[in-house]
């Protein structure tokens, strides 16, 4: 970045500049002490400027800058900071070779070297550039939450007695007929009913069985007939006396299935099923009769 000079007929000083530092740097001259000759200190100069957005030009206040000589390590560097109008300064700079360096949270660092003459204030503009703070992702993991007629699935699990079913559960138990989910259940018993499927008992008798919050029957049929563990996105479960109101008053337990579409199509899978045993009765007469 070119250095400009702000008088003509200054004293000698380098016009060297950072580069990097996107710098705008300008000279003055500073007057010798009146009368007698000026010593060694009389010589040094300053460096001052303004640190501001390369972007906005907004000026960016806490900006830590380091000015040390060429030939000495980093930790002799004199530190300051910019002020709210985003000034700094350096003051009796002695003259030589110097490395400026600049940083800021959330800005690229910055620094390269300055040639500092005798008698000079420097003054310089420099620009920074944002960038990017490396972050490590954030993974956000939102349990699944019943919606709609399951709204009050939540509120029975953790205030009610009984075996609660969530879809994690059941994807977990890995099964295809919806009686090989309820053996999973504690007190609950498969029971074989040969061509006619299997049934489910509780204490003895037959739970009631409520399909997406309506009873479909307290003597169903073949349960697998019409529900598959991989429709559902919950099952509740209760014996006895603990059923709440809302599924009825039977002595027996009540089991609560939720579909994942709100319904299962039980008409058409008992009929489905109803065709496969039909075929199955003609397939046997035909055998017998030959």
């Amino acid at each position: 970045m070119a250095a400009v000079r702000r008088r003509e007929g200054l004293s000698g000083w380098t016009r060297r500049t950072a580069g990097t530092l996107g710098l705008v740097l300008a000279a003055s001259a500073v007057g010798p002490a009146s009368g007698a000759a000026q010593d060694e200190n009389e010589r040094h100069s300053s460096v001052t400027g303004q640190v501001v957005d390369a972007v906005t030009g907004r000026p960016l206040q806490y900006v830590s800058l380091g000015l040390r000589p060429f030939s000495l390590a980093a930790d002799a560097a004199t530190l300051v900071v910019t002020d709210a109008r985003g000034r700094f300064q350096f003051g009796d700079v002695v003259p030589g070779r110097y490395v400026l360096a600049v940083e800021q949270l959330g800005f690229r660092s910055v620094g390269d070297t300055l040639d500092v003459a005798a008698e000079v204030r420097l003054d310089m503009l420099i620009q920074m550039s944002a960038t990017p703070l490396e972050v490590a992702p954030v993974v956000v993991a939102i349990p699944r939450r019943p919606l709609g007629p399951l709204r009050g699935f939540d509120l029975r699990r953790e205030t009610m007695s009984g075996t609660f079913l969530t879809r994690d559960d059941i994807e977990a138990a890995n099964v295809v007929e919806f009686t090989d989910l309820m053996r999973t259940v504690p007190g609950m018993r498969v029971v074989p009913m040969g061509a006619f499927g299997s049934r489910i008992v509780m204490r003895g008798c037959r739970p009631d069985l409520w399909l997406d919050g309506t009873l479909v029957s307290a003597g169903y049929g073949d349960i697998d007939s019409f529900l598959r563990p991989q429709d559902l996105e919950a099952v509740e479960v209760y014996r006895g006396s603990v059923v709440p109101g809302e599924f009825g008053t039977t002595q027996c337990g009540a089991v609560v299935a939720w579909s994942r579409r709100g319904q299962v199509d039980m008409q058409r899978r008992s009929i489905k099923k109803q065709l496969l045993f039909a075929g199955s009765l003609v397939a046997l007469f035909v055998l017998i009769r030959s």
